[in-house]
């Protein structure tokens, strides 16, 4: 049997922790991985900052949307760090079945092919990388940038990849697109001289000092 690492991403509210638990109970070494707080704009600029990504584009420019990539990125640089053989990470809105375990096992398969992630959920919702494909797509992340939401982007620029969301074993209890990104403030931007090679800049100012970076897992 496979080592697989699993990681739920969560700003751990209180209806939300309702859900883990539920999946604790099916999945007892479920662990949490902190998200960055789109809701507070210092948190989530500090993130970008700590990341060294370059900010070229969102599909939606709102705080959340760029907190939610960095939360991935963050959480596929963990794997990295922590030398994880497999990892499935998810989102907290799914509540998954008992047949979820044995369904992840056995699409960790991919390991005999040249795929950089296996994405189950309709949205993304959730992905399994293997080691290699962790460091193969912090790698792309890196050269390109941020240029979509963090699931257009893994899907977009960061192949190959293997869709399995049809035959998911869980229930979506939250809509697409009706989760905390766009409840969060809009991104304002300040043009900035093409010359320089900036298109924009964030026009929030904060202290990078004041603010502790919160990714950091921990067993619930």
């Amino acid at each position: 049997m496979n080592y697989i690492e699993y990681i739920v991403l969560s700003l751990e509210k209180s209806e939300r922790l309702a859900i883990i638990n539920k999946n604790i109970k099916i999945l007892p070494q479920l662990k949490i991985f902190r998200s960055i707080n789109g809701y507070n704009t210092n948190e989530t600029l500090f993130a970008l900052k700590k990341s060294g990504l370059k900010l070229v584009n969102l599909d939606t420019w709102h705080y959340g949307t760029l907190a939610n990539f960095l939360t991935k990125y963050f959480c596929l640089l963990h794997q990295i760090s922590n030398n994880i053989e497999y990892m499935c990470f998810l989102e907290d809105d799914v509540l998954i079945d008992k047949a979820f375990p044995q369904f992840v096992e056995n699409l960790v398969s991919f390991k005999n092919h040249n795929l950089n992630q296996v994405r189950i959920g309709n949205w993304g919702e959730g992905y399994i990388t293997s080691l290699a494909g962790a460091k193969r797509i912090v790698n792309i992340i890196k050269k390109k940038g941020i240029n979509f939401s963090i699931d257009n982007q893994l899907r977009l620029l960061c192949n190959p990849e293997y869709d399995d969301h049809l035959n998911t074993p869980w229930t979506l209890l939250s809509p697409p697109n009706q989760g905390d990104c766009l409840k969060t403030k809009k991104i304002i931007r300040k043009m900035k001289n093409a010359s320089t090679g900036v298109d924009f800049i964030l026009s929030t100012d904060f202290s990078y000092k004041k603010h502790n970076l919160l990714s950091k897992i921990s067993a619930n």
